[in-house]
């Protein structure tokens, strides 16, 4: 089984898919979008959207949906 942010990489490797949107347990409503993985370092998935880094914490992910 992997791992969240195994999971984020593999996902992001696809050449299918172009962004990941990503959904919290804490706000089901909201939710961030990326199109690249960069690590995974102290408990947090380091990330980009564009030219904006992200650190993101697995343990709150609800939801990850892949897009075109």
């Amino acid at each position: 089984m992997s791992t969240v942010p195994e999971l984020i990489k593999d996902l992001l490797a696809n050449p299918e898919w172009h962004h990941i949107d990503i959904y919290f347990a804490t706000h089901l409503e909201s939710y961030i979008s990326i199109d690249k993985y960069i690590d995974y370092k102290n408990g947090f998935i380091l990330a980009q959207d564009g030219d904006k880094t992200i650190y993101i914490n697995p343990d709150k992910i609800v939801t990850i949906t892949p897009r075109q």
